[in-house]
C-alpha cells in the first residue's frame, strides 16, 4: 500500500527538470544517488555544481519516519515549534520499546503496560499535529517504511539506523538524530554535507537476515586483520595476529620487540608481505606511512623543499606549500633548503607535511617523535591529537603516547593484550599482574 500519492506526485513533477539541469551544470552523466540529491535541493533548481564531502547544503526531504524511542524527544521539541502540523509527511513507529524476550504475544503485552505512558504520549500528539501512528505491535519501522512509503527518486530521513531499508525501492533513505528530523518537521531546510559515493557490487549470497544497514556498516570498516604471520630468515617474528581498527581509533603498538612492530606496520602499510593471514582496508579509507627509515623519500634531485613537497600535491601553488610547510616549522629560507641535506629531524617535519597533504583518513606512524626537538614533538602530538581519522603508531615518548592513544596492543610475537584505555591505565594494570 502507498500513502501520500500527491506529494509523491508533486516530486516526480520537478524532477526531470531539476535533474536535467543539474546534469548541465555537472558536466557529466549522474548516480541515481545525485540525481535525488540535486531533485530534492532547498533551493528548488539547482544552480551550483557541489563537492562530495565538502560543501555543505540544504535539502529539503520528502518524509520523515521517527521510531518510539527517538520520537519522544523529537516531539517535544517540535510542540514547541508552533506548527499546527508536521509540514512534511511524517509517521512514528512504536518497536523500540518492545523487548523480545518470551514471544511476540507476551514481550507485546509486557511492552504495553511498562511503555503504556510512552505510547500513549506519542498517539496523543501524533494525532494532533497529523502524524501517522503505527501503535505497538503494527510492525518493526524498516520493513513498514519499506511496504508503505519508500518510492523510486525519493527522500526521507528517519530517527532509526534501519532508514536505509527505504533504499530498497530506489530512495535515498537517510538515518538522521532527532533535532534534524524536527527541523524538517518544521518546515525548515535540512542541512547536510554533500555526500561521498560509494559503489558497491555484492556477490554469491547474503544471509537471510542481512539488512540494508549491514552492508553500510561493512562498507564503514576501517580494517580487519586475521591469523598474520611472518617470518625472517628462519626466525617467527609475527604469529597469528588478529585485530580490527575502528572509526577513531588511536592505537598504540607496544612491546620489547621493536622488530615485530615495524614489521607489522610494514605490512599494513603494503611495504612488505605477510606469509599467511588476510588484512582487509575498509574501501573508504585512504592511509598514509610514516616508516622508521624515510631517507628513499629524500634521495631526489628537488631544488627546494617547496619543490619536494609539490611532487607531492595537487595544488602546484607555492603559497599553498609553504603554508604546509609552515605548520612543521620551515618558515621564510627554511622553506627553500634543499632535501638532501636536511637533518633527522627536518625530515620528520617534512614527512608530516606530506601526510597533511594527503588527505588519508588512517595514520600509520613508526616512531614518528624520533630525531625531533621539543619544540616539533609539540606540534606533532597536536596534530596527531586532533587528526579526525584512525592512527596506529609506536612512540618511546611517554607523554606522546600517554595524550594520543585510547587503545592499547601489545605485540611480542603474538598480540599479548587490546585494551581500550590510556597508556597510564595500561601501565598501571601490567604493575597489578
Amino acid at each position: 500500500m502507498a500513502f501520500d500519492i500527491e506529494m509523491i506526485q508533486k516530486v516526480y513533477a520537478t524532477m526531470a527538470e531539476r535533474v536535467d539541469k543539474a546534469r548541465k551544470l555537472v558536466g557529466r552523466p549522474l548516480t541515481l544517488t545525485e540525481k535525488i540529491l540535486y531533485a530534492h535541493l532547498w533551493e528548488k533548481n539547482p544552480s551550483t555544481v557541489y563537492k562530495r564531502g565538502v560543501d555543505y547544503v540544504d535539502f529539503a526531504p520528502d518524509r520523515v519516519a521517527c521510531q518510539d524511542a527517538t520520537a519522544q524527544m523529537a516531539l517535544l521539541q517540535f510542540m514547541h515549534a508552533g506548527k499546527k502540523q508536521a509540514a512534511v509527511p511524517t509517521t512514528v513507529h512504536c518497536d523500540h520499546l518492545i523487548q523480545a524476550k518470551v514471544g511476540a504475544k507476551t514481550d507485546l503485552a509486557v511492552a504495553k503496560d511498562q511503555s503504556s505512558e510512552v505510547f500513549d504520549f506519542l498517539s496523543s500528539v501524533s494525532n494532533k499535529y497529523g502524524i501517522g501512528f503505527w501503535k505497538p505491535g503494527s510492525g518493526i519501522i524498516h520493513q513498514i517504511v519499506l511496504e508503505n512509503y519508500a518510492f523510486p527518486g525519493g527522500m526521507m530521513i528517519g530517527t532509526d539506523s534501519h532508514t536505509v531499508n527505504a533504499g530498497g525501492l530506489g530512495m535515498l533513505a537517510i538515518g538522521v538524530g532527532g533535532a534534524d528530523a524536527v527541523d524538517v518537521m518544521a518546515g525548515m531546510s535540512w542541512e547536510l554535507k554533500f555526500p561521498k559515493l560509494i559503489g558497491v557490487k555484492l556477490t554469491g549470497k547474503l544471509n537471510g537476515w542481512t539488512s540494508a544497514k549491514d552492508v553500510i556498516l561493512k562498507v564503514a570498516d576501517i580494517l580487519t586483520v586475521k591469523g598474520l604471520n611472518k617470518s625472517i630468515n628462519g626466525e617467527v617474528i609475527l604469529k597469528d595476529i588478529s585485530f580490527s581498527l575502528n572509526k577513531n581509533d588511536k592505537v598504540v603498538l607496544v612491546g620489547r620487540n621493536d622488530v615485530a612492530k615495524t614489521l607489522l606496520l610494514d605490512i599494513l602499510s603494503g611495504e612488505t608481505q605477510a606469509d599467511s593471514g588476510t588484512i582487509s582496508w575498509g574501501i573508504t579509507t585512504t592511509r598514509s606511512y610514516f616508516p622508521t627509515d624515510n631517507s628513499k623519500y629524500f634521495d631526489v634531485e628537488a631544488n627546494t623543499l617547496v619543490d619536494w613537497l609539490r611532487e607531492y600535491s595537487e595544488d602546484k601553488d607555492e603559497s599553498f606549500l609553504r603554508g604546509f610547510l609552515g605548520k612543521m616549522l620551515f618558515s621564510g629560507d627554511d622553506a627553500m633548503k634543499k632535501p638532501k641535506v636536511l637533518s633527522g629531524g627536518e625530515k620528520v617535519r617534512c614527512m608530516f607535511s606530506k601526510m597533511m597533504l594527503s588527505g588519508a583518513n588512517v595514520l600509520l606512524l613508526d616512531g614518528p617523535t624520533a630525531h625531533l626537538d621539543l619544540e616539533s614533538i609539540s606540534a606533532v602530538n597536536e596534530g596527531v591529537k586532533r587528526f579526525k581519522g584512525s592512527v596506529i603508531f609506536t612512540s618511546h615518548d611517554h607523554e606522546f603516547v600517554q595524550t594520543v592513544a585510547n587503545r592499547i596492543l601489545e605485540i611480542d610475537t603474538t598480540l599479548v593484550e587490546d585494551m581500550k584505555s590510556t597508556y597510564d591505565e595500561y601501565l598501571q594494570k601490567k604493575m597489578k599482574h
